[in-house]
Order: structure tokens, then sequence, then C-alpha cells
């Protein structure tokens, strides 16, 4: 008897052994069902936009169903997160839809892209993943970038140098070489009539030397101090702009000045910060970082600069930095690289419609000279002094003088523009943009002295 009753118990425990075994829960399950992005399928944004997506996941109630963030990505890119609300109750015992709304941005590149969408059981996409659920064609980026202006006028112009401060010029050993390059550029602008502005960035940015004329007193007074290391005044890398990378801050400055006609904006690394959350350890994603620097530049290709038409921006970039970031600032997916040997496809040899440069730090001088070259290359430059003692071999009493008129006359078919003007500004000068016409690679100009305008 006292057996029989062992196995009686003994298939009691087995069979309680098996009941277990058979209502253990099975995995999490979190699978998308659906979604929408700005409560359609398919929504055409701008370049810089966000859009609202909705995403409904259904949560069944076998085993762990938290649902803390999405992770996202477009076409076959890679994977971005979001957190939003936590989705931990019990849904039931049949399982229940959920649905979180949160904002992505999109690329910055024009095009059409697959959205797909899968639901994560942890903050940052931690711990398991569900289902995903992908909108083709959800996401149509227009260009949505204003157009980088052809630059008119090619000498005399008002120019705004936008120097890179951040502790990668450092690190590269090349602060000199930024400092030789700007003073080397502008030696080359004295005596044009232009008047240069600098502006200098890192973390944030500021204007060290607003608009000023490039005469020999300016360069002595102004310029060389502030490319000088003695801590007289504020100068090119002194640490007072921070150490990181903010493109927004630096073309923000630029838009508080008066319209320029050109803004020569170099940098050697991609964007790292923003001006809305400065952050202090360089931590904003590129693309937060160049997109908001493209809102700075969209301001500043349309503020009435360069004869109306607005600044024409020219980005140099050298050392780490990503030739493809300055398109969102430039002329979008029509930017030019700026060549002087022979163009291939997406270059050109005329700076006027150039975008941007790319080389190295060792290229940076000859670079900064090749803007000068574009600009001033084909201008005749007349500065007008007067004398006092009509000894040309002093100098200290020579003074540039305004209302001049000079004339200018090319050899046919060449022209000159303007045919007449007068000399103007603080060093006294007048430009004549000279073309030789056809296939001429020499000619005869001529420029004659007038009259001064009247003044009362």
């Amino acid at each position: 008897m006292k057996e029989f009753y062992r196995s009686i118990v003994a298939s009691l425990l087995l069979a309680f052994v098996l009941l277990v075994a058979t209502v253990m829960p099975a995995s999490a399950a979190i699978n998308g069902v659906s979604a929408t992005v700005n409560g359609v399928t398919s929504t055409t944004v701008a370049y810089s936009d966000t859009v609202q997506v909705s995403f409904t996941v259904n949560r069944t109630s076998s085993g762990n169903d938290n649902w803390r963030a999405t992770r996202y990505r477009y076409d076959s890119g890679p994977w971005l997160c979001v957190n939003h609300n936590d989705f931990t109750s019990n849904p039931g015992a049949g399982g229940s839809d959920s649905t979180a709304t949160f904002a992505v941005t999109v690329p910055f590149a024009a095009g059409t892209y697959d959205l797909e969408l899968e639901p994560r059981e942890d903050n940052d996409c931690g711990g398991s993943g569900g289902t995903s659920v992908v909108l083709a064609d959800a996401v149509i980026v227009n260009p949505g970038i204003a157009t980088n202006p052809d630059l008119n006028a090619a000498c005399g112009l008002n120019i705004v140098l936008v120097l890179d401060a951040s502790r990668s010029i450092e690190t590269e050993g090349a602060v000199d070489s930024v400092r030789n390059a700007v003073a080397g550029m502008l030696d080359s602008l004295e005596g044009t009539g232009s008047q240069v502005a600098i502006v200098e960035f890192a973390t944030s940015a500021d204007v060290p030397i607003g608009y000023t004329s490039v005469t020999p007193a300016n360069i002595t007074n102004v310029f060389d101090p502030y490319l000088d290391t003695d801590g007289s005044v504020d100068q090119y890398f002194d640490g007072r702009v921070g150490s990181f990378t903010n493109w927004e801050a630096g073309l923000a400055q630029v838009n508080g000045l008066a319209a320029p006609d050109l803004v020569v904006f170099f940098t050697d690394g991609n964007p790292n910060t923003v001006i809305s959350d400065p952050q202090t350890t360089g931590n904003a994603s590129t693309e937060e970082a160049v997109l908001a620097a493209a809102a700075q530049a969209d301001l500043i290709k349309t503020n009435g600069g360069n004869g109306g038409d607005g600044s024409h921006i020219f980005v140099v970039g050298v050392g780490g930095v990503t030739a493809s970031n300055f398109a969102p600032v430039t002329d979008g997916a029509n930017a030019l690289q700026y060549v002087t040997s022979t163009p291939g496809s997406g270059q050109t040899d005329v700076f006027a419609e150039a975008d941007y440069y790319v080389g190295s730090f060792d290229d940076l001088e000859q670079a900064l000279q090749d803007v000068v070259t574009a600009l001033c290359g084909g201008t005749i430059t007349v500065q007008k002094l007067i004398d006092v003692d009509g000894n040309l071999a002093t100098d200290g009493d020579q003074t540039p003088a305004t209302g001049w008129t000079f004339a200018a006359t090319v050899d046919a078919p060449g022209s000159a523009t303007p045919t007449s003007a007068a000399t103007a500004g603080q060093d006294g000068t007048v430009n004549f943009d000279i073309d030789l016409g056809g296939a001429a690679s020499a000619g005869t100009v001529k420029v004659s002295n007038g009259s001064r305008a009247a003044t009362a």
C-alpha cells in the first residue's frame, strides 16, 4: 500500500512540474502596428524642419511589455534614438495598442526617404526591440536652402572674415598658419578700397574688428595688433571665445553687421555646439549644429548686400572638416568647389560663383591669396594722394583724397567698368573692372585724372 501511495505522489509531482512548465510566461512582445508623419503617411518638408511622428505599438501581456523609446532611421542609414512617454502599465490579458508622439529631425539633403521605426524596451533604445514599421516615401525633403548669390563686384568690397579659433587648430599646430594667411590676405587687399571686418568663433563668437579700410596705417594699427600675441588687445586665439566649434555663433555675428558683399568663412572642423544649447563638452550632433548654422547663413544670403542680391558666402575648409557639410550653409545641392585648375563635376574656376574650397593648413595662405587674386586680378585700383610739399620721396605729408574723378579706356574690343568714377573711402580709391574682350591676353588701359567734385 505504501508503494502504491508513493507512486501516486510521484505522479502528481510530475504532473505539477509539467503544469508549471506549461504556464511559464513568454518573452516580451512590443510590436509596431502603424505610424504617421505630420498626420499623414508622406509629408514634404524643408531641410531644417522636424516632423511629428505618431507611432502605434501593440503590447502583449505575456511578460515584460515595457516600451520607453523608439529608434528610427531614414532608408538604410544609421539608427537614431528618441526617448518618449513610458508605457509600462499592464496592457491586459489580450494586450492593447499604445501610441507615442514625438518629433524627429529630417535629413538636410534633398530627397525622398523611407522612415523605419522600431519600439525599444528601455530608454536610449536599450533592452529588447520589437517588430518595426516602415513608411515608404515618408519624408520628402525640399532643398529649402537660400541660393548663394553670385558675387557681383570684383574689387573694393565689404568683406567679413569669419575665423575658426577652436582648440583643434592649436592641436594641429596651425595657429600661426592662420595668422600668417590672414595677414597675407590683408596685405594683398591693401589699397584696393576694400573694407574688412573680422569675426572670431569657437564655443561662442565676437567681432574683434568691425569694418575697417585696408590701408597701410590700419594694417599697422588695427589688424596687426589683433594678429599679434602680446595681449595688448583682443587677439586671435586668446581663448576668450572658448574651444569648441559653433558655426552658428560665427554666422550670427555676421548678421549683426551691415550686410557685406562677401563672407569668407574659415573652419577646420565640423560644428559640435549651437547657440541655444552651448555644450560645454561640445556634444551637440553635427547635424543639429549644421542645420542651426544653415538658418543663420540663409539670413546672410538674403540680407540685401552684394548689390542687393544678398551676401555671397565662401567657405574655406581645412583639416578634418567634412566638405558635404558646407552645402547647407552655401548653395545646397548646387554647391560648387573652387579650383584653379580645369574644373570637373561639382567644381568651378570662377570665384564669383564658387561656394567652397577644401585643402590643408599648408594650403591656407595660398587659398586666401587666390581669393584676392580672383577678386582683384582683373581690376585696376587708382588711389588719389595729396602731397603737401610736392616731394614724392617724402610720404609723411601724403593724404588720401576723395571726390576726384578718373576715367579708364581699354583698347578695342576691351572695356572698363565703370568708364568713369570718383575716388571714395578712407583710402581715396576707385576701382575699374577691366575686360580685355574676346580671347585677348593683353591690352592697353589708359587712366586719366579729371577734376574734383565741388564741395560745400
